[in-house]
């Protein structure tokens, strides 16, 4: 069993004003810490996503895991998604609006597609849907692409040359002046006429991030868990740890306890917007350092610290 938990910062509460986590704090005195992995504020990646990346065996690369590709199950082609977004275009850079917080149904999501197809398909890229805030896109194009993801992207103050790179200048020019256009495309699209009159932001532009290639199926890694309360809930900190300690985190006790008879291995990971930490308790431990351990337990406080 492998639980990741992503969103550890984002709360906002210090981790040492968090309340007690009794399941967190015996899991910390029975596991060692395994890999640290860090990032920079000029990473298109997050810590979590390079860390579910690194757990599901897919390349690890920032920016370069074949997200499109893997969660489509699309083999032998390059893909990428395609995803509505709302960009805020300044006079040097550009800024993603967190796409949860522009939601767009699934009939404005279908127009907006169907008007973006054709100009696609003139640069071999095929379009299809797959869910209104994601469409699949395969093409030649679409190879040796480096993409900062939404999640990461969000909020942040983007260069546009920094939106995308790709292996072959040519090939990058080509696509942010595709993408460019596409932006004109669907700026002037009358979905965003109803938007308008609904008080809605406007869907102006396409996001293009998980793209790659893979050659043939990834075999799904057994056990692989994401508790995203942290994400889904960030204002409610203290209530959001006690519900994972109670949760996700006892049952990963209970397994360790377990596994420690059965020689099975167990893995925590803890991810905030720098490092993604990751503990392991695995089978073949002596009982002096098991023992070591539970006397000397590392903090709550300083496992989150730094995150």
């Amino acid at each position: 069993m492998h639980l990741l938990i992503p969103g550890v910062a984002a709360s906002g509460d210090s981790p040492r004003a968090l309340p007690p986590l009794p399941n967190l704090q015996a899991l910390l005195a029975r596991m060692t810490p395994e890999q640290t992995i860090e990032t920079d504020d000029g990473s298109p990646a997050e810590p979590f996503e390079l860390a579910l990346a690194r757990a599901r065996g897919l390349p690890d690369a920032p920016g370069r895991t074949p997200w499109a590709a893997y969660e489509t199950q699309t083999f032998g082609a390059p893909c990428a998604w395609f995803s509505p977004v709302h960009l805020e275009t300044g006079m040097n850079d550009v800024r993603l609006t967190d796409p949860a917080d522009v939601p767009i149904p699934e009939d404005q999501s279908r127009a907006l597609l169907d008007a973006c197809a054709p100009l696609l398909a003139e640069d071999g890229i095929a379009l299809r849907t797959v869910r209104p805030d994601a469409w699949l896109a395969q093409g030649a194009m679409l190879e040796g692409l480096t993409c900062w993801s939404p999640r990461r992207a969000a909020g942040r103050s983007l260069l546009p040359g920094q939106l995308l790179r790709a292996d072959d200048p040519a090939r990058q020019g080509k696509l942010l002046r595709l993408v460019s256009e596409l932006q004109m495309l669907i700026y002037a699209h009358p979905v965003n006429d109803a938007r308008e009159r609904a008080g809605l932001a406007a869907i102006n532009a396409l996001w293009l991030h998980g793209a790659g290639r893979l050659a043939q199926p990834v075999t799904p890694a057994p056990g692989v868990l994401v508790a995203r309360d942290l994400v889904s809930a960030p204002g409610n900190g203290v209530q959001v740890w006690q519900g994972l300690d109670a949760g996700p985190l006892a049952d990963l006790l209970a397994r360790v306890q377990q596994d420690s008879k059965k020689g099975a291995t167990a893995r925590l990971t803890l991810c905030g917007p720098r490092r993604a930490r990751t503990w392991v308790a695995a089978p073949g431990a002596s009982w002096r350092a098991v023992a070591r351990r539970l006397l000397r337990p590392v903090p709550v406080a300083a496992a989150l610290e730094g995150l």
